[in-house]
C-alpha cells in the first residue's frame, strides 16, 4: 500500500512537472523579454536573444518527452529521462553565472532544478517493483 501511495504522488508530481515545463516554454517562445528576465540574462538586442527561443523550445521538448514517459507509466524512463535531463538547469546556471550581472539572484532557481532532478529520479529509479507489473507478479519482500 504505501509503495502504491508513493508512485501515485511520483506519477502525479510528474505529470505536474511536465505540464508545467511544457507551459512554461510555450509562454518563453511567447514573451522573451519576461523569459530573458526569468532566465538571468536580460536581452541585448540583436542576434544573440534568440538564446530565449532556442531554451524555450529545449523546455518544451523536454518537458513533452518526460510527459510521454509519464503518460506510459514508465518509471523507470522518466527517472532516466530526468537524472540526464539535469544536465539542463545545470548548464543553464552555469551560463547565468558567467554572463549575467546579478546571477546570485537566479542560480537558485536553476540549480534548484538540479537538485529536485536528481533527487526525483533517484526516487523513481529506486530498486522495486515495476509499475507497469500486474499485481500478482510485483515482488514483495519476505517476511
Amino acid at each position: 500500500m504505501k509503495s502504491n501511495v508513493l508512485e501515485s504522488w511520483a506519477f502525479l508530481l510528474a505529470l505536474l512537472a511536465s505540464l508545467a515545463l511544457v507551459a512554461v516554454g510555450f509562454g518563453f517562445i511567447l514573451d522573451n523579454a519576461d523569459a530573458a528576465k526569468l532566465f538571468g540574462i536580460p536581452l541585448a538586442g540583436g542576434p544573440t536573444d534568440t538564446y530565449v527561443t532556442v531554451a524555450a523550445v529545449r523546455d518544451v521538448a523536454f518537458g513533452a518527452l518526460t510527459l510521454v514517459f509519464t503518460l506510459l507509466r514508465d518509471r523507470r524512463a522518466v527517472g532516466l529521462c530526468l537524472l540526464l535531463g539535469a544536465i539542463i538547469p545545470l548548464g543553464d546556471g552555469i551560463v547565468v553565472l558567467r554572463h549575467s550581472t546579478t546571477p546570485l539572484m537566479f542560480l537558485p532557481l536553476h540549480w534548484g532544478g538540479v537538485i529536485a532532478c536528481v533527487a526525483f529520479s533517484l526516487l523513481l529509479l529506486r530498486p522495486g517493483r515495476k509499475v507497469n507489473d500486474p499485481p500478482s507478479q510485483r515482488h514483495t519482500p519476505a517476511g
